[in-house]
């Protein structure tokens, strides 16, 4: 989607959204710098990048500027033409260097607060996934910095789930969704993308009085 067009959309969203809930943590999807600096003055507080400031490095120093968070996302390629296989020696060994190379540049920009993804379902296997999500805890230990997952609904779910070779469909994916974000969090993830919000909080809230009291 063309910069202005993006800007269009989502500008607007933010303005309304920062307004009407001036409590609420406003975060933005998006690696183009254009659209970067408008939702942050429009009142967004995080940018979350999938390209882990590959493709715009300055984005870095636009979040810098604004005093905001930044997400950088594990991913290969450009989005919408990322590709869907890659063969990794060692996902965990590469995607932890890549992300060091992403929050290095963002520290060096002088971004304060950076929050690390391992994409998962982006150019991994199902086998690969699950090992990054495994070794929530080792990229926490090697970057020193906050990992966020997002693996609700996704792929890797669904052949968990499946059966007879066939993926659980998309609907069919919730209670695997809210296993596969307690094992992260238990170890060591501390932001959760999800579709399904409040079962995930409930999961959570109960995970935290047993796991975490």
């Amino acid at each position: 989607m063309p910069a202005d067009e993006e800007r269009r959309r989502v500008v607007p969203v933010v303005r309304g959204i920062a307004e009407r809930f001036p409590d609420a943590v406003i975060s933005v999807d998006t690696y183009k710098p254009t659209v970067v600096e408008a939702v942050l003055e429009a009142g967004a507080h995080i940018i979350n990048d999938v390209t882990a400031l590959r493709v715009h490095p300055e984005t870095a120093e636009i979040v810098a500027e604004a005093g905001a968070a930044l997400i950088v996302m594990h991913a290969l390629g450009r989005p919408g033409a990322m590709p869907h296989e890659h063969h990794y020696d060692d996902v965990l060994a590469e995607v932890t260097d890549a992300l060091a190379e992403s929050v290095e540049r963002a520290e060096n920009a002088g971004v304060e607060s950076i929050v690390v993804d391992p994409g998962f379902g982006f150019g991994k296997t199902p086998q690969e996934n699950l090992l990054l999500l495994r070794r929530t805890d080792a990229l926490l230990d090697q970057l020193e910095r906050p990992v966020m997952v997002g693996i609700s609904r996704k792929s890797t779910i669904g052949a968990v789930l499946g059966e007879n070779g066939e993926p659980a469909p998309v609907g069919e994916r919730l209670y695997g969704s809210l296993g596969a974000t307690a094992a992260a969090v238990t170890r060591g993830a501390s932001l959760v993308r999800t579709h399904d919000v409040r079962a995930t909080r409930e999961m959570l809230h109960g995970l935290a009085a047993v796991v975490f009291s």
